[in-house]
């Protein structure tokens, strides 16, 4: 009596196949696969095999969320909270309740969507153009005024707090001021 059963052996978690890459087959019972503590192994090995990935997915963790689609662009939560938190610190708003904040957060993701359309029209007539110095020059004043709010100390202290380096706030704001300065020409320009 032959029995066609396959082996896979699992090495430090990644499933192998053993023997050039191809299942073994066993042609004949073994009379140790037949005895009860295999029988109980392989009922374990089964259970594992069905759980592990119940247990690893389980495990993951969230790293960002899309809060919007618009058109083929996205909009993630780290970037919504990071724009957030820069518009209500140069406000200077204090929320009376949970409320009011709620309701900020929904008109500002609003604004977000509003403004990641009209860049989408912005980015279609070909007719807009952004000049890099432009650009450049309006980083420097936007990274010079947020610094005066601050001593030297307290702005490294609140860009480490925030998990940024000097040069990728500017880069920050330089898609920022970007792609309002394409929206605003836009508009400007009907």
């Amino acid at each position: 009596m032959t029995t066609g059963i396959n082996f896979i052996i699992l090495r430090k978690g990644i499933m192998s196949r053993i023997k050039n890459h191809e299942h073994v087959h066993i042609k004949e019972k073994h009379p140790r696969l037949d005895s009860g503590k295999h029988k109980v192994a392989k009922y374990i090995f089964l259970v594992w095999i069905v759980l592990f990935p119940l247990t690893w997915s389980s495990a993951q963790e969230v790293l960002d969320r899309i809060v919007a689609v618009v058109g083929n662009d996205i909009i993630l939560e780290s970037e919504f909270k990071f724009e957030l938190n820069q518009y209500i610190s140069q406000v200077g708003i204090t929320f009376k309740n949970e409320e009011e904040q709620n309701r900020l957060q929904r008109d500002f993701l609003g604004q977000m969507i509003n403004n990641k359309l009209l860049l989408l029209a912005a980015q279609k007539d070909t007719t807009i153009q952004v000049i890099s110095k432009e650009v450049d020059a309006a980083v420097a004043e936007q990274i010079k005024k947020v610094k005066a709010q601050f001593s030297e100390d307290v702005f490294q202290a609140q860009l480490q707090a925030e998990g940024l380096t000097e040069n990728e706030l500017k880069k920050k704001y330089r898609e920022q001021i970007r792609n309002q300065m394409m929206i605003d020409r836009m508009v400007s320009a009907k």
